[in-house]
């Protein structure tokens, strides 16, 4: 131990520091013991360095805040006509708000839309591309491009602009798209009609009008009209002549409001039951188009070829049914199992008819033509009918059928033929039995009332 004297004149360094708590002289010479920190204090201190730890990084993130991007800070949207003359140039207008505290670089705008049809059903697809360059940070930018649509009126196309752009440090590059501006053909440069029937029977000519009209202020020259045909169709005629042997027609003038028609015939074969389908265009050539339009198969079928067309300026389309007789009539006994008759025989011929279709038939008419020499008419007879004008000819209709006023929808019903063979009748003589019906489909829109015999049946005079 010191004493405080020796404490006093000189300064003391101990060796070395006891393992127990410091002994410290207070002012009395007293030795006293250091305290311990208290939790409250040591809980105090750690809060302080948490705290400066969170101011630092608040601090950090303030100093670093310009360097953020988020794509929910750019906002593109495009703006247009809702409605549009076909063929007409018009224009879309893309806004572009970049509200980052970066900028965008090697900014454009890219929007592919259906701008027509051709005429073999693919899309004319267009590109429009439009060069921004940099957009400065929390800066809103407006761009437009032209455009010009072309199709049928009343038809919906969709434009939907996209903006293509990197940011600075990067290589790749990111997209925003816009909202999709939806406009509405409300006419075109030339409306196309045809009219047709929707019903036609199995290998019967078929005819169509077709009626084009210049809905514009001036003139079109060259205007092509094309019809693209199925193959069960062989054309025939039209009142124009085609172009380049194509059903396709081209009118050199179309004046200001005016209308030209042509008449387009042909027959449609094919199965009971098919729908034949038509398609068509008018449209202006190609300038660099060539004429090498010519079918591939026959001149008269004119199914497969190319015509060049830059845009369809109008489309229709008309479907027919290929059907069989709306009214049949056949002969109910047994006569058809045989094929000889004899001198002096009298025949009853019973025959039914069927209305084979869905709708009332009106004013049926059936008419029976006896071809032969061998008849005995003043005793032949048809019952609840009468001996037409014309030799050897029976006719049943409203005038002697009440009936025959209306048939209905699928409705049935008979009628009888008595006929006498001559006895002078000879072997080999041929007896000849025609039967031709038809009626007024008057229920029924674009069909037609055409028929086809429904019997053709030959006897031959037997006297074995």
């Amino acid at each position: 131990m010191i004493d405080l004297e020796t404490k006093q004149n000189s300064s003391y360094i101990p060796e070395k520091w006891e393992d127990s708590d410091l002994n410290i002289l207070n002012i009395n010479g007293e030795h006293k013991s250091k305290k311990k920190l208290s939790f409250t204090y040591k809980l105090f201190l750690f809060s302080i360095f948490i705290f400066l730890i969170a101011g630092g990084a608040v601090l950090f993130s303030f100093i670093n805040k310009g360097a953020s991007f988020s794509e929910n800070k750019i906002v593109v949207s495009s703006t247009g006509p809702g409605s549009i003359t076909s063929g007409e140039n018009n224009k879309i207008e893309v806004i572009i708000s970049n509200n980052n505290n970066i900028p965008l670089t090697e900014a454009y705008i890219m929007a592919t839309y259906d701008s027509g049809e051709n005429i073999d059903g693919s899309r004319n697809l267009t590109n429009k591309e439009i060069q921004i360059g940099d957009i400065l940070s929390n800066t809103t930018i407006t761009k437009s491009f032209n455009f010009s649509i072309f199709g049928s009126e009343g038809s919906i196309k969709e434009i939907k602009p996209i903006l293509f752009y990197k940011i600075p440090k990067t290589k790749a590059e990111f997209t925003k798209e816009s909202n999709s501006v939806s406009i509405v053909l409300k006419s075109a440069p030339v409306i196309i009609n045809v009219k047709a029937l929707k019903e036609i029977h199995q290998g019967h000519v078929a005819t169509f009008t077709i009626s084009v009209k210049n809905n514009t202020k001036d003139n079109i020259k060259d205007l092509i009209i094309s019809a693209r045909n199925p193959h069960n169709f062989v054309y025939a005629t039209s009142s124009l002549m085609p172009f380049n042997d194509v059903p396709s027609w081209i009118i050199n003038n179309l004046p200001a409001n005016s209308e030209k028609n042509i008449i387009m015939s042909g027959k449609i074969d094919g199965n009971i039951g098919e729908v034949a389908n038509f398609s068509f265009f008018t449209g202006i050539k190609k300038e660099d188009a060539t004429s090498t339009n010519i079918a591939t198969n026959t001149l008269s079928n004119f199914d497969n070829y190319n015509f060049d067309i830059s845009n369809i300026y109008s489309k229709v389309e008309k479907n027919i049914l290929i059907s069989g007789q709306y009214l049949d009539i056949d002969i109910s006994n047994d006569l058809f199992s045989s094929n000889n008759i004899s001198p002096g025989q009298t025949i009853i011929i019973e025959m039914i008819y069927r209305n084979n279709t869905a709708y009332p038939l009106d004013n049926l008419s059936i008419q029976a033509k006896l071809i032969t020499k061998d008849i005995d008419i003043e005793n032949s007879l048809a019952e609840e009918g009468y001996l037409g004008e014309e030799n050897n000819l029976f006719v049943w209709d409203k005038s002697s059928k009440v009936d025959f006023a209306q048939i209905p929808a699928y409705g049935t019903g008979n009628i009888r033929l008595r006929v006498r063979i001559k006895n002078e009748a000879k072997n080999g003589d041929l007896f000849r039995f025609v039967v031709f019906g038809k009626g007024d489909r008057n229920s029924e829109d674009n069909v037609s009332n055409n028929q086809d015999i429904s019997i053709d049946k030959t006897w031959i005079v037997s006297s074995n």
